[in-house]
C-alpha cells in the first residue's frame, strides 16, 4: 500500500498515517519480539543495519518519491540495529549517540520550525546553523520541560498536559481567527503574498480558497464575456473581481489546454477521470452562450503540450513540434468559435527567481525589483500567439509583458514593495490586479469599437 499510494497520492502518502504507520509499527515489533542470538550474529546484524542506513544517503535524493519502497533502507536498517542490541558496541553505544538518542524526539520536534525559518528567510548556509541549533533546542527542551520535576518528583507538564493542551489549542484558534479576519477584511495589506486565485465579494472582502472551476464574476456588469483556460486564467480572479467592470463567466481546468483534437494526457496523481473528462470537454464551454466574446488564457506550457501526444515524453519534443501543435489547435478552436471576438492572453513575465521569500525579510534591499530572465520560453510563445492572432480578424492578442516590461523586455517583479508574482508561474493577488487592469482596458476598448 505504501508503494502504491506514494506514486498515486504522493502528498497524502507523505503526510498521512496510513502510508507511514508501518515505519512506527516496526519499532514496536523490535520491542515486542526481541531476537535472541549469539554475539557474532548480533554484530553482523548491526553492521548490516548500518550499511542500509548509510546507503540511503546515496540512493535517496530530493527527487525520490517518498516514502516509497526506498524507505525500507533507513527503516529496516534502524530495525536491525535495535534488534542487534549490542550494548558493548562502540559504534552505537557511545557518549555522543547515547545523548543524541535521549534528546532525539525533542530534536525532531524543534528541527521543523528551524528548517522553516531558514527556508522562509533564505538564510545562507542555514544547514550549518540549523543542525546544531536543533540539537541545542532539543537538549534544552528535554532537560527543562520533559525531564524537569518539582520537589515532589512530579513533572509539572505531564501532570497538567490536558490543561496545557487545551490552552494551546484555544490560543491557536484565537490566533487563526484573528489572522483570517485580518486577511479577509484588509486584503490590500497582504495581496503581494496571496495567489491571484482568491477573489473579492461585493463588499470588498476577500474570499479565500473558494474559487470554483465554473464561476460568474460581476454578474451586474453589462459587458458579458466567457473565459476559459487553466490555472493561468484563474490567477486573474482577484483582478477581475476587484475591478467589477466586466461580467465574466469563467471555466477552467488545471494544466489543461482547451483544444479540440490535442487533449492533455494525465501526468500527475490528481489528474483523475473527472479531470480528464472536464479537460477534454473544456472547449465545448464556448457553446454555453452564443455570440458572447471569449477570453482564452493559458500557461501555454511545453510540458502540457508534450502531454497532448501519446505520452509525456519531452525528449523528442522540440520547439518546431510545439509551434506546429499550438498553431494547428488554436486555428481549429478559432474556427469552432466562429466570428465572435476572441481575446488571446499571452504568458505573464514570470521571473526565473521568485522574490516572494526575499520580500518577507526585514531588509529587502537585496531583493531584485526587475528582471529579464523568465521561466520557460515565454517571449517566443507570445510571439507565436501574436502571429496566430494576426491571421484572424476577430482575434486580439493581449501581451501581459506590455504592462510591466520595457522595450528591452526588462520587467518589474516588485512594485511598491509588493510582489507581482506568487510563484514561478502565477500572479499574486496584487499582480493580478495590476496586470488585469491593463488587459481589461484593451478588452473594453475593442468591445466599444465593435460596430
Amino acid at each position: 500500500y505504501n508503494v502504491f499510494s506514494t506514486y498515486y497520492f504522493p502528498d497524502a502518502s507523505y503526510f498521512l498515517l496510513p502510508s507511514r504507520a508501518w515505519e512506527m509499527l516496526i519499532g514496536g515489533v523490535a520491542f515486542l519480539f526481541p531476537w535472541q542470538a549469539k554475539e557474532t550474529y548480533k554484530k553482523t546484524v548491526q553492521w548490516l543495519g548500518l550499511t542500509m542506513i548509510l546507503s540511503s544517503y546515496f540512493l535517496i535524493s530530493s527527487k525520490t518519491p517518498w516514502p516509497g519502497y526506498l524507505a525500507l533502507f533507513p527503516v529496516l536498517g534502524t530495525y536491525l540495529i535495535i534488534i542487534s542490541h549490542r550494548e558493548t558496541s562502540k559504534v552505537t553505544n557511545n557518549f555522543l549517540f547515547h545523548y543524541l538518542g535521549k534528546w532525539s524526539y525533542s530534536i525532531y520536534l524543534w528541527h521543523w520550525p528551524v528548517v522553516v525559518y531558514g527556508y522562509l528567510y533564505e538564510v545562507p548556509h542555514w544547514i550549518y546553523v540549523g543542525i546544531p541549533l536543533s540539537i541545542l533546542l532539543g537538549y534544552l527542551s528535554f532537560t527543562f520541560i520533559e525531564s524537569y520535576k518539582n520537589k515532589d518528583g512530579v513533572n509539572f507538564f505531564s501532570q497538567h498536559c490536558l490543561v496545557m493542551g487545551l490552552i494551546v489549542l484555544g490560543l491557536s484558534c484565537i490566533q487563526f481567527y484573528r489572522t483570517y479576519s485580518f486577511i479577509t477584511q484588509h486584503p490590500d495589506r497582504i495581496d503581494g503574498y496571496l495567489i491571484g486565485y482568491h477573489y473579492t465579494d461585493g463588499s470588498g472582502k476577500i474570499v479565500l480558497n473558494s474559487i470554483e472551476e465554473d464561476t460568474i464574476f460581476n454578474p451586474q456588469s453589462p459587458h458579458k464575456l466567457l473565459m476559459l483556460g487553466d490555472s493561468n486564467s484563474t490567477h486573474y480572479s482577484y483582478g477581475i473581481s476587484s475591478s467589477g467592470t466586466l461580467q465574466i463567466h469563467h471555466k477552467w481546468e488545471g494544466s489543461c489546454f482547451p483544444f479540440i483534437n490535442a487533449n492533455t494526457k494525465p501526468y500527475a496523481a490528481w489528474m483523475d477521470e473527472e479531470w480528464k473528462s472536464n479537460c477534454h470537454n473544456l472547449y465545448k464551454f464556448v457553446d454555453k452562450h452564443k455570440n458572447v466574446p471569449i477570453i482564452i488564457s493559458n500557461q501555454w506550457g511545453e510540458r502540457e503540450m508534450a502531454c497532448t501526444r501519446i505520452n509525456c515524453d519531452q525528449k523528442n519534443f522540440d520547439a518546431k513540434t510545439y509551434d506546429r501543435i499550438l498553431e494547428n489547435e488554436l486555428n481549429s478552436l478559432i474556427a469552432y468559435v466562429g466570428n465572435r471576438k476572441i481575446f488571446l492572453i499571452g504568458q505573464v513575465p514570470a521571473p526565473l527567481k521568485s522574490m516572494v521569500k526575499c520580500m518577507k525579510r526585514r531588509d529587502t534591499s537585496e531583493c531584485e525589483r526587475e528582471t529579464n530572465e523568465f521561466t520557460g520560453n515565454r517571449l517566443h510563445i507570445n510571439s507565436l500567439l501574436e502571429k496566430i492572432a494576426k491571421a484572424h480578424q476577430n482575434v486580439i492578442f493581449i501581451n501581459p509583458f506590455d504592462v510591466v516590461c520595457d522595450q528591452e523586455n526588462r520587467c518589474q517583479t516588485v512594485i511598491d514593495d509588493k510582489n507581482l508574482f506568487f510563484d514561478s508561474g502565477h500572479l499574486s493577488a496584487f499582480g493580478s490586479r495590476v496586470i488585469w487592469s491593463e488587459i481589461e482596458k484593451q478588452i473594453i476598448q475593442k468591445l466599444d469599437s465593435t460596430p
